[in-house]
């Protein structure tokens, strides 16, 4: 018998994408997680691509899957 982790969410989001800035810190890594085993469709940003393996690889996307972008979302300077 395998069970799935709880994400802490009472929604199933099958089918939505979500966006989560600043991923691959450590309340961002968490969030994309919870996002993606509850289903979502991650799309995961950041500065640097540093730690985007380690954010890959905890967040398997049970139900839903993360794609990790290196970008910023603050405006042109």
């Amino acid at each position: 018998m395998t069970s799935t982790p709880s994400t802490g969410l009472n929604t199933d989001l099958t089918g939505t994408t979500a966006i989560v800035t600043g991923a691959t810190g450590g309340m961002g890594r968490a969030i994309t997680a919870r996002l993606a085993h509850a289903g979502a469709h991650v799309i995961a940003t950041d500065l640097s691509d540093a730690d985007a393996d380690a954010l890959l690889a905890a967040a398997p996307g049970v139900g839903g899957s993360v794609h990790f972008f290196r970008s910023t979302s603050s405006a042109p300077t």
